[in-house]
């Protein structure tokens, strides 16, 4: 038998997922109005394949679990999609700085030799190559 369509229970699901963001920054994210984030949060309207997709790309959001709670649940926490959607929106010298801290502050990362952090330190000060080659493997999409 088929999943029945709920656009109440549908508007709770999305609004989840939203969780800390704001409907302005989650609609954006999705490429449609925050006017429209309101409906489908209300259970006015049902989303369309477009933003069903985008929802799964973006949030990684089953368009199944979306649609009728069935499905798979989306992996990431609420923590983990506000960190990257504030690292997309960050520069690269943010995005680069970022990432240097999560490494360095990991669990399964050794705490580097105090000679190996001065060594880096002063590599870094003298390090002149133009800033997209300075961060590694973060591509700026913009240039």
């Amino acid at each position: 038998m088929p999943h029945e369509i709920n656009l109440t229970e549908i508007g709770k699901r999305i609004e989840a997922l939203r969780g800390r963001l704001s409907q302005s920054d989650f609609a954006a994210s999705l490429g449609v109005d925050r006017k429209t984030v309101g409906t489908w949060e209300r259970g006015e309207r049902l989303l369309d394949t477009k933003a069903l997709l985008g929802l799964w790309a973006e949030f990684d959001a089953d368009p199944a679990w979306i649609l009728t709670g069935g499905g798979f649940a989306p992996t990431s926490t609420e923590d983990e999609r506000e960190l990257i959607s504030l690292f997309r929106e960050a520069s690269l010298a943010v995005k680069a700085a970022a990432i240097g801290a999560l490494q360095g502050g990991s669990a399964q990362s050794t705490p580097p030799k105090p000679a190996a952090v001065k060594t880096k330190i002063k590599k870094q000060k003298n390090y002149n190559a133009p800033l997209g080659q300075a961060a590694g493997k973060i591509i700026n999409k913009g240039s």
